[in-house]
């Protein structure tokens, strides 16, 4: 047995010394192998996300359900009624105030209209030689006109004249109360006078003799004369006697 094994390792091939081969170890040329392609991994459907299907209720005999609630519409309708009264709100507001400023605005304008008709009448000419209130014929109807014949007669005494629709004259003089120049005393001279009270002050008008005179005793302790040339203008004298106010 020992024998055997001897002779065996005796013809064994010592491959210890022989070079590595990396190629091929047969003699025939190697084969292609052949070339599978991939195989594409299938798609997957798009899954479509259906609604829920709405649950079916169930009627009992006898027994309606009730209806849900419509807590979003009514949500909706509430704001919208909100709304719509809001807008209205403020739609009257608005128109208030722009009533108002129309009305402040009439009334100061009115204001500053009848202002103006009363200052600013008399030129300085006149107003630098008297120091006594100053007093002019503010809106008198349509056709009457004072004329610009202002002149300071004497020392504190102012003269001018106006005409009515039918081109009478009437003559005015302004001057301050004093003891030689005392309406109170004048006004004893009427006869049956007329007595009323104007926005300058009081006035009395009548006839003195065969003259139509107007006396105006003012607030301001000034005397305003006026003496129209003709007898038969009442009604016009009273009219020019009641438009009297106070300029300067």
């Amino acid at each position: 047995m020992d024998n055997d094994e001897n002779a065996r390792g005796n013809y064994r091939r010592d491959y210890t010394n022989e070079p590595i081969r990396t190629g091929p170890t047969s003699s025939r040329p190697a084969q292609p192998q052949p070339v599978t392609e991939p195989v594409p991994e299938p798609v997957a459907e798009p899954q479509v996300n259906h609604p829920p299907e709405p649950e079916q209720e169930i009627e009992l005999p006898g027994y309606k359900l009730p209806a849900p609630p419509t807590t979003h519409h009514g949500h909706k309708a509430r704001k919208r009624s909100y709304r719509k009264y809001l807008s209205v709100f403020i739609l009257l507001i608005a128109c208030l105030a722009v009533g108002a400023g129309m009305a402040y605005y009439q009334t100061r304008k009115n204001s500053n209209h009848a202002s103006n008709q009363s200052s600013g009448r008399f030129p300085a000419s006149v107003t630098s030689q008297i120091s006594t209130p100053l007093y002019y014929p503010v809106s008198l109807p349509a056709g009457y006109k004072v004329n610009n014949d202002f002149n300071v007669i004497k020392p504190g005494i102012l003269y001018y004249s106006i005409n009515d629709p039918s081109n009478n004259v009437y003559l005015v003089t302004i001057k301050p109360i004093s003891v030689t120049s005392d309406p109170a005393a004048f006004e004893k001279n009427f006869t049956i006078p007329d007595v009323f009270s104007t926005d300058a002050g009081t006035a009395t008008v009548g006839l003195i003799g065969s003259s139509l005179m107007a006396s105006i005793h003012t607030k301001q302790n000034v005397w305003i004369l006026v003496a129209p040339k003709s007898t038969e203008v009442l009604t016009q004298l009273e009219t020019i006697a009641q438009a009297f106010q106070q300029s300067k």
